[in-house]
């Protein structure tokens, strides 16, 4: 990194800033595609919330809150949704009617689509369209949770590509340029793959990028804080890092080596070390500030010595290490936190290879469930109901986001009893608080920590700011600040 950094000096020593009206966003990741029916990979996430609206939105205490519609509850499960008289058209000019939503919804619903949706959404019985403005959900069960679980972006139903947020897409050939244009004044913003972070550092230095956000080793970061070209950002985050395990794999599926992978992992060194203190510890899917995390569960800590008491119980030794590969991607934090990770595994008897792949690779293996263990992280994160698209049975891939193959009959039973306490939030947070303790004894996965969000912008860009879960919402405000002759 030292050398890295050095490389950097010297080549930003005479900037060559590129005046452009186009706002420039460094992103570490491309977008997989920008079909809010099928996205789940964080960049689609950010970047698809900026093209469509959703049915409903979360406020700052991530609960529900009306986005195009308000809804009202007939029954239990029966929930009729009203989209609001002050809705924007599609940016083709087409009225956003309730056959657009039926079209998303029964999309999302229908097997053969293989949305990553469809098993929180299982639930859906019915809908029916009463008029332009309204339409009514039928549900299989009770389902208090069920108005925030339509926070997907609505498309054209004719043409998934065009959506009624504050921006349009101007270009996405691919997805590694995406080009999307403000629709109130024409702005440009350019999303570009960068994927190696000194490189993104390199160019918002030279004037060719304007913005870049996360993903960034804490020596860069320490670094550009004392640029003066540039603005650097800090907040606390609601994204959550995790190691996962296959559950059908005859070695992560032992009980034993998880948790002695969960003792054996010091993860305040990886926080201090590696991600400069800039990050959370947690023991919760569930942001701190969330209204239904459980404030007092059981917790764990770096224990190296009762992680190899663990292992010598279950018959392993020096001469009998286990083995174990670890899948991440080629990010150069990504890779050195799981270096570190795989010294602290020795250390207690576990061999640990790692294997890195490119994004679009890695992330599909993960979704196929072609790995032993992985670490990955969920974005954007507002509702429990996470806890049943991630570890209920039922949720599966291609219907869910289950991929370790996590199956607990209790949990299956508590969340689904959970979600049917209508107009009993005390039930349902009891249900969950239970499920997040049986999971911290399971450890299907390990919890990390809740990453800082950071971002860094060029003294073009006025009115840039961060959110809790990260997200690109403040470039819908965003403007570019003419610059002096010869100043950069």
């Amino acid at each position: 990194m030292r050398v890295l950094l050095l490389i950097i000096i010297l080549l930003t020593g005479c900037q060559a800033e590129t005046e452009s009206s186009v706002i420039r966003f460094g992103l570490q990741s491309a977008p997989i595609h920008l079909d809010p029916r099928r996205a789940t990979d964080a960049s689609a996430e950010r970047i698809n919330r900026l093209i469509f609206q959703s049915l409903v939105d979360v406020d700052d205490q991530l609960r529900a809150v009306p986005g195009l519609a308000t809804w009202q509850v007939i029954s239990p499960t029966h929930y009729r949704f009203t989209l609001k008289a002050d809705n924007d058209n599609f940016h083709n000019g087409k009225k956003l009617t309730t056959k657009d939503i039926l079209a998303c919804y029964e999309y999302i619903l229908n097997v053969k689509n293989a949305s990553p949706h469809q098993g929180n959404l299982a639930h859906i019985k019915n809908m029916k369209v009463i008029d332009d403005k309204t339409i009514d959900f039928y549900l299989s069960r009770d389902d208090a949770l069920f108005p925030g679980r339509l926070s997907i972006g609505i498309p054209d139903a004719q043409s998934v590509g065009i959506g009624n947020g504050p921006f349009k897409i101007s270009s996405a050939n691919t997805m590694s340029d995406v080009l999307l244009q403000r629709v109130y004044d024409g702005q440009t913003v350019s999303f570009v793959h960068v994927k190696d972070p000194s490189v993104r550092v390199l160019k918002l230095l030279r004037g060719e990028l304007d913005i870049i956000q996360n993903d960034l080793p804490a020596e860069l970061i320490a670094y550009l804080q004392k640029q003066d070209s540039v603005d650097v950002q800090s907040g606390r985050g609601s994204t959550f890092s995790y190691i996962g395990f296959n559950m059908d794999d005859p070695l992560t599926s032992q009980w034993a080596i998880r948790k002695a992978i969960s003792l054996a992992i010091d993860r305040n060194q990886l926080i201090n070390t590696l991600l400069g203190g800039r990050a959370t510890l947690s023991h919760s899917v569930l942001p701190l500030q969330h209204w239904a995390r459980n404030k007092k569960m059981p917790t764990f800590s770096y224990q190296p010595a009762k992680a190899i008491g663990i292992l010598k119980k279950a018959g392993y030794s020096n001469k009998r290490r286990p083995h174990i590969t670890y899948k991440t991607t080629t990010n150069p934090l990504r890779l050195r936190i799981a270096t570190v990770i795989q010294k602290q595994l020795a250390d207690v008897g576990i061999n640990m290879e790692i294997r890195s792949y490119d994004w679009g690779t890695f992330y599909a293996d993960i979704k196929s469930g072609n790995f032993q263990m992985y670490s990955l992280s969920w974005v954007g994160i507002s509702s429990p109901d996470i806890y049943q698209t991630v570890f209920h049975s039922q949720s599966l891939p291609p219907k869910g986001a289950n991929r370790g193959r996590y199956k607990n009959a209790q949990v299956d039973q508590l969340l689904d009893a959970a979600f049917s306490t209508s107009n009993n939030p005390e039930a349902l947070i009891s249900r969950i608080d239970s499920v997040q303790g049986i999971l911290l004894e399971d450890l299907p996965y390990i919890p990390l920590w809740f990453e800082n969000n950071i971002a860094v912008t060029s003294k073009r860009i006025h009115g840039y700011s961060l959110s809790l879960n990260g997200n690109y919402d403040a470039l819908a405000k965003v403007t570019l600040v003419p610059q002096a002759n010869g100043e950069h």
